[in-house]
């Protein structure tokens, strides 16, 4: 039988997973323009980049409540 994970533990476990998809997301967003032909640093790239890390966001949050 395992002894029962600390508070701490977890907790660093949720922060880690939700930098994980933070980032994961906001690089895909970023690479998105790119299948129109806009450059990885235009404005279209960081909004998507955002939106990558918001959707990164709620998928953590997802993640996290189904464990």
């Amino acid at each position: 039988m395992q002894p029962p994970r600390r508070l701490a533990d977890i907790a660093e476990m949720e922060r880690k997973i939700l930098w994980m998809c933070i980032a994961a997301g906001s690089t895909a967003g970023g690479f998105v323009p790119g299948l129109w032909g806009a450059g990885q640093l235009s404005m279209a790239s960081m909004v998507f980049s955002v939106f990558g890390g918001v959707a990164g966001f709620w998928l953590a949050r997802r993640i996290d409540a189904s464990f």
